[in-house]
């Protein structure tokens, strides 16, 4: 059995990587040097992607309405939305996220 905090940090990113797009948004980020300005991430996930990425107008609704203010309010980004920009990206809230989910899933597994 795992914790209340510990749950609740789980249930955050199991909602914040439930999304493949999010998730490649994320290790993006991870890879770049902040400051990073959303129209360099669209550049950098068009160029990246697997599949044809969707249109620039979709990716910016995306990211700026869906996916980094979705990390902003988890804490893992802090996310600039009047310059459309990242400024820093907090690694330890995401590894307190991951870990989280770590002891979750391992919990569940031994039930």
């Amino acid at each position: 059995m795992t914790g209340t905090s510990t749950t609740q940090l789980a249930l955050t990113a199991f909602d914040l990587f439930r999304d493949e797009q999010r998730i490649r948004v994320l290790e993006l980020l991870l890879e770049a040097e902040s400051p990073v300005y959303c129209r360099e991430l669209m550049q950098q996930f068009q160029e990246t992607a697997d599949e044809p990425a969707p249109s620039e107008a979709d990716l910016l609704t995306d990211f700026h309405h869906v996916h980094l203010p979705i990390f902003d309010e988890a804490g893992v980004i802090n996310y600039e939305r009047e310059q459309l920009c990242v400024t820093e990206i907090d690694e330890a809230k995401l590894d307190a996220l991951l870990e989280a989910t770590r002891i979750v899933v391992d919990s569940l597994a031994e039930e």
